[in-house]
């Protein structure tokens, strides 16, 4: 009867990550366009090859007070050109094609359980909206694929802040010394940009969005995917066994100095 049980299970998840499958090909069969033409992905190589023939990296319009957003404003930190310049002169396909590799290498090493694809399944197709910039080229694809590589193999999250919005996803693995040694790049990185991190800060805070600092919440859930192919697959029970088993030997050590102490006689 157990065995049944949980044979019910693993099918009911395996339907529902295959019904949110088809969703998902639904929304991108429906807007071809949206692949088509790509428009994130050339806002993105627009502020490369513009920053590259003049060192503007905003547009004129977002450097000259409060200015209402519109589709097309570079609201990426600087840092951001190190991914954008090089492949501004590669193929178009290249900027899908390394990203969803390193997802597909990195689901291949985790083997979530069949409630992990489910999860991912209804997390992924939660709003459209996000599945469609996604085939638009958003950098929001080069997120996910930062915080599976993160999950899958210990790279740093810290890279997520590629879209500060997503802060919170960057946060995976701060316990690790990799995290902070990720954050030190960054760092590094920023430093000679320095002055258009200034501008960035004034342009992201000049910035007139009705949804405010809540303009990607849309997205949170798509960027929580990796997190629940982490969470159904075995490396985040080798890592509770791990903090359990440090836990534990912080006691132990502490049990037996503990215990001389209550030894010792009283003076």
């Amino acid at each position: 009867m157990d065995r049944l049980a949980k044979r019910l299970w693993r099918d009911l998840c395996l339907v529902v990550a295959g019904v949110a499958g088809v969703i998902a090909a639904y929304v991108v069969v429906i807007h071809p366009a949206w692949f088509a033409w790509s428009p994130d992905w050339s806002v993105c190589m627009d502020a490369a090859q513009r920053w590259l023939a003049t060192g503007a990296y905003f547009l004129p319009r977002q450097l000259s007070g409060p200015y209402q957003h519109l589709f097309g404003d570079v609201l990426y930190p600087p840092t951001a050109l190190y991914l954008f310049v090089p492949f501004s002169f590669l193929p178009r396909l290249a900027w899908f094609v390394v990203p969803l590799a390193v997802i597909v290498a990195a689901l291949w090493r985790l083997r979530p359980a069949a409630w992990g694809w489910a999860a991912m399944g209804i997390l992924f197709c939660y709003d459209p909206v996000a599945i469609m910039e996604l085939t638009s080229g958003n950098p929001l694809l080069w997120v996910l694929a930062a915080l599976f590589a993160s999950v899958a193999f210990g790279t740093p999250a810290s890279f997520v802040l590629l879209k500060p919005t997503l802060l919170p996803f960057a946060l995976f693995g701060i316990w690790r010394r990799s995290w902070w040694l990720g954050l030190a790049l960054l760092v590094v990185l920023s430093l000679p940009m320095l002055a258009l991190d200034l501008t960035w800060l004034r342009v992201v805070l000049d910035t007139q969005d009705p949804m405010g600092p809540f303009t990607a919440l849309h997205e949170m859930p798509c960027a929580a995917v990796p997190l629940a192919a982490w969470l159904a697959s075995a490396r985040s029970a080798e890592m509770r066994r791990a903090v359990q088993a440090r836990v534990g030997g912080r006691g132990r050590r502490v049990a037996p100095v503990e215990a001389s102490l209550h030894d010792q006689p009283a003076r």
